[in-house]
């Protein structure tokens, strides 16, 4: 199977979605179109406690209602609130599943900015070395 694992961001303090989300959220429905995954798991739980809501619900409801994807293709990980967490719990939903190939998907910043390392935290929770690991992201 091939998964994306779209990262969250933090939300504004009445729940919606901060301008860099909603990056993430066209990001995604680009990579629907080119990659064509089984699945895509959308992580980030409520790391900001005055928005009372997950960055996934947020994201799910963006995805489905706005840009209208299908509801079976989502799996919503509302546990994490860092990125560290992202990729554990995300590795965790993964064992559940015949895994061939994960994209990371997210803006620019997760991937290039200090103190994130994005593909050394995956690859340390994703033990499984038969697993294809990717990312997408628009520079």
């Amino acid at each position: 199977m091939k998964f994306i694992i779209v990262l969250g961001y933090w939300l504004n303090n009445d729940g919606t979605a901060h301008e860099e989300l909603r990056q993430r959220m066209y990001l995604t429905l680009d990579a629907v179109k080119r990659l064509n995954p089984d699945k895509i798991i959308l992580s980030g739980g409520i790391a900001n406690k005055k928005a009372g809501v997950s960055e996934a619900s947020v994201m799910f409801k963006i995805l489905t209602e706005e840009l209208k994807l299908s509801k079976d293709l989502f799996i919503l990980e509302e546990k994490s609130t860092t990125t560290k967490e992202n990729a554990l719990y995300s590795a965790e939903i993964l064992k559940q599943y015949e895994v061939e190939e994960v994209t990371i998907l997210s803006t620019i910043d997760h991937f290039v900015d200090q103190p994130y390392n994005v593909i050394k935290l995956f690859t340390k929770y994703i033990t499984n070395k038969n697993i294809n690991i990717m990312i997408y992201t628009k520079c």
